[in-house]
């Protein structure tokens, strides 16, 4: 049986992936396919295959959102998951040719060469083959997105990140991702695929999975062009960036509830269309930075094409700035705030 192993990148579809997988979960084993449920985290990502290979030492969101804080606690749950998902493997041995893992944090999160080999050491031996797929988008506009995330997340990030910033460089510096995995796992079949409507068969990240990745399975049915985690407008950035500094989005150490269903409201009734736009100075930044992994790319995957992306996107004026914004009002922001406690307080 042979892994599929789907590492990001992060902001190119891959939640859409992970849920239409999850929700086709049967009809793809009953095909010969296995979609992991031994390392789902309850929507279709498999988060625990990270902190498997970082070990009771790590810890994020995801962690703590299941009160595992102490390492004897993530130990425990570490081995039970563990023992669960090569028991799910051996299971699959005897149906399926192919076993799916999909999580953009295996790009985000496994960054040191200890960690990937960690996750060579655990699970290179239980497959015949490791099929390694990364889809990769224009830093700036993967920073974008990932900037309206955060805002989602209650985090107050009032600019564009600087592309020296660790976290984002990361997330986008795919040379230096795929350099990484190629070297720890050189076995290993490695596809490249780019992100944005120019570049995906059926300008959908799920019709392309499909096609390149799945071209066997001829049953992926059902709508294949939608989108989770749509970015927000500029408006709804702008309002978040105020509320997030009034509601925290963590109360003694534990979520606040009812704040997902409220920053969807917001996101919906501020979905107007508008953009946020990079400056021309921003955009040179970002090239300039991210120049030797792009043409890294260029020269080792994409060797027909004179650029990686379709030029520049489409440029503002100035470099946008979340604080100065027409939610001043005294009276507005009073009228948002009861709303948006209006919604969180009423949540069962």
């Amino acid at each position: 049986m042979d892994l599929l192993l789907h590492i990001g990148g992060a902001k190119t579809g891959t939640t859409s992936v992970q849920r239409f997988l999850a929700a086709r979960r049967e009809l793809l084993y009953r095909n010969g396919i296995c979609y992991s449920k031994a390392l789902c985290d309850g929507t279709g990502n498999h988060r625990w295959i990270v902190p498997l290979c970082m070990g009771s030492q790590y810890t994020d969101d995801f962690m703590t959102s299941r009160m595992l804080r102490d390492e004897e606690s993530k130990d425990r749950a570490l081995d039970a998951v563990l023992r669960k998902f090569i028991s799910e493997i051996d299971r699959s041995r005897k149906e399926c040719k192919l076993f799916i893992v999909s999580s953009e944090h295996l790009s985000l999160k496994l960054r040191r060469y200890k960690d990937i080999c960690r996750f060579r050491e655990l699970f290179a031996c239980l497959f015949d083959r490791i099929k390694i797929v990364i889809y990769i988008r224009d830093p700036i506009m993967g920073s974008i997105s990932m900037m309206s995330t955060a805002l989602r997340y209650g985090h107050s990030i009032q600019r564009l990140p600087e592309p020296t910033d660790k976290y984002y460089h990361n997330a986008f510096s795919y040379g230096d991702t795929i350099r990484r995995w190629r070297e720890v796992l050189p076995e290993a079949d490695f596809t490249v695929r780019r992100y944005g409507r120019d570049f995906l068969v059926g300008e959908s990240v799920i019709s392309d999975f499909h096609a390149k990745m799945l071209p066997e399975f001829k049953y992926m049915t059902g709508r294949t062009n939608h989108s989770t985690n749509k970015s927000l407008s500029l408006t709804g950035m702008k309002l978040l960036y105020f509320l997030n500094q009034r509601f925290p989005p963590f109360a003694k150490g534990s979520p606040v509830r009812g704040r997902d269903l409220a920053c969807r409201f917001m996101s919906f009734i501020t979905d107007d269309g508008s953009l946020f736009l990079p400056s021309q100075s921003q955009y040179d930044t970002y090239k300039s930075a991210f120049r030797e992994s792009e043409d890294f790319l260029l020269s080792n995957y994409f060797q027909d094409s004179h650029e990686l992306f379709c030029g520049a996107p489409r440029l503002g004026s100035y470099d946008i700035d979340l604080a100065e914004s027409e939610f001043r009002s005294n009276s507005l922001i009073e009228k948002l705030e009861l709303t948006w406690r209006h919604i969180s307080n009423n949540v069962e």
